[in-house]
């Protein structure tokens, strides 16, 4: 059946049919979400190498504060703004420098700055600073090089605020990325949409007819209807009239009567074989 059907001169999807095409090809669109999800998965697991990460947690203490029993909003917004000035200065090229040198860590500036970022924690006066690595020890120990060398470097720079190291980083034990499962589940849903539009598509651009119920939803008259002549040949040659069936009750009734009528055709031969052979004994009689 079409899944585009023809109402008052205008074309319309079969969103019914659309449906039916869809379950019917449901294992199908299963098959693909199970391949494409693992092969991410397989993916995922043997080329993509795993990433660790660890932080230091540092403190903004801003000595305009000091002395004062409250915090105003405007206090609070003050060490927000630190935090984020702070965050930039960690990132440059010259602190980069000497928190390698403190970690006893080789390493370009410009490649540790791509594994460094830094946030404030709740907007509060508390920022993190995270290191990632492929190597958890490396990432530690450039994690702590930071914690060592920021607090001094930032009171020289930034006056009238200073820096204290909360917690420092620890060796990580269980990778940040990639989410194998994570991925897998993209990919699986990437399969499952695939599979969905092709056998849309195919669906929608397949014009072709395959029933006499096609002809109507076009509305174009049925002229001539032509019979299946494969299934016609395995009919029996005396079963005319005889249609078959689900349960092949037609077939079996076909069969019966071509049984019959050759059996009547036996008979007849039989009866005619006795007569002339009458008529010939009747003939020799008659000659003596």
């Amino acid at each position: 059946m079409s899944v585009i059907r023809k109402k008052d001169d205008e074309l319309e999807l079969n969103f019914g049919e659309l449906l039916r095409l869809l379950w019917k090809r449901a294992w199908i669109i299963l098959l693909c979400a199970a391949i494409t999800g693992g092969a991410a998965l397989v993916y995922t697991k043997l080329f993509v190498t795993p990433k660790y990460r660890t932080d230091v947690t540092f403190y903004v203490n801003n000595r305009a504060m000091e002395g004062s029993t409250s915090l105003s909003q405007g206090d609070l917004n003050a060490s927000a703004h630190l935090v984020s000035t702070y965050s930039a200065i960690i990132r440059s090229d010259h602190v980069m420098e000497l928190a390698a040198a403190a970690a006893n860590v080789p390493i370009l500036p410009a490649t540790f700055k791509t594994m460094v970022t830094a946030a404030s924690v709740n907007n509060t006066e508390v920022f993190k600073v995270y290191v990632t690595s492929v190597d958890p020890q490396r990432a530690a120990d450039l994690a702590n090089g930071i914690a060592d060398v920021v607090p001094q470097e930032l009171s020289e720079i930034v006056e009238g605020s200073s820096v204290k190291v909360v917690d420092r980083a620890k060796v990580p034990t269980t990778q940040v990325s990639p989410n194998a499962k994570k991925n897998a589940l993209l990919g699986a849903g990437a399969g499952f949409l695939a599979a969905v539009l092709a056998i849309l598509l195919l669906a929608v651009l397949d014009n072709s007819i395959k029933s006499a119920a096609d002809f109507e939803r076009w509305k174009y008259p049925v002229l001539v209807s032509v019979p299946d002549f494969a299934d016609a040949e395995r009919m029996s040659a005396y079963g005319y009239g005889y249609g078959r069936s689900r349960s092949g009750r037609g077939t079996k009734q076909g069969g019966a009567a071509a049984r019959t009528i050759e059996a009547g055709a036996g008979q007849a031969r039989v009866r005619t074989t006795e007569r002339t052979e009458a008529r010939e004994a009747a003939s020799k009689e008659t000659e003596e």
